[in-house]
């Protein structure tokens, strides 16, 4: 049985961010996101969890209390400029500690890149979320720029610690479609900057030459529109009503 407590210190730990960064989060929506993002893991891959970007770390911790993952791991260089800092880094520590969560939850602070360079563990699950436009930052197509090899180098290094049948989930915004135009022509307000991030076709191009292999492709549905479920299918309500898309990749290695 889960302790009812901990849900609820997570949720403390939520709202305190959200107050200090301007958000309207809180743990109803972040069981909203997590429902899609692992709607489509089978219960196999669902064992040590590698966590790209973990960032503030509230969605793993929530995964772990949920019991969506036994373990997890989570890489972040924690700089300032990509959007998580000292401070969260110490918060997510904290939190961790608060809810007994050590054995179960470990944190390293470095690139992708170079965690990725001495590690010699292997994953049933590679989560990468909202993370990739933050490590390959154009206004270019990523296939069309010379980020695009090095995306292909991470995928391949990933590839490589995932498991025989390993699976990786991006979810990342799209670049194109009504809700990046709303917000070009101010009618949508927001601070996302479009102009950096990619059409989901590009994280697959790179995904698909380092090995991988997609195996399933699903639009995330806004909360606040979560009970209109037949606006999330196919490409037009991709690039209309969803705010963006979630990619499931297998490792298939024989």
């Amino acid at each position: 049985m889960i302790d009812k407590l901990k849900p609820a210190l997570l949720e403390k730990h939520i709202s305190r961010r959200a107050a200090h960064r301007s958000l309207t989060v809180n743990l109803t929506k972040m069981r909203y996101v997590q429902t899609s993002l692992f709607s489509m893991v089978p219960e196999d891959n669902r064992k040590r969890a590698l966590y790209v970007g973990v960032g503030h770390g509230h969605d793993a911790t929530l995964a772990l209390l949920s019991e969506m993952v036994e373990e997890v791991i989570g890489v972040d260089p924690f700089i300032e400029t990509d959007g998580n800092g000292d401070e969260d880094y110490r918060a997510l520590l904290e939190l961790i500690d608060e809810l007994e969560l050590n054995n179960s939850f470990t944190v390293e602070r470095k690139t992708i890149q170079d965690y990725l360079a001495t590690c010699n563990k292997t994953f049933d699950l590679i989560i990468v979320s909202d993370a990739l436009h933050h490590i390959f930052v154009t206004t270019d197509l990523l296939s069309h720029s010379e980020l695009f090899a090095d995306a292909v180098s991470l995928f391949s290094d990933l590839y490589r610690v995932s498991n025989k049948s390993g699976m990786m989930v991006i979810s990342e915004v799209e670049k194109y479609g009504l809700r990046p135009w709303l917000n070009r022509t101010g009618v949508l307000k927001g601070n996302i900057d479009f102009s950096t991030k990619q059409p989901s076709c590009e994280w697959k191009k790179a995904a698909e030459k380092a090995s991988w292999k997609l195996c399933n492709v699903r639009n995330y549905i806004p909360y606040q529109l979560r009970f209109f479920t037949f606006l999330g299918s196919g490409f037009l309500s991709r690039h209309t009503f969803c705010n963006g898309v979630i990619l499931y990749f297998s490792a298939v290695k024989l």
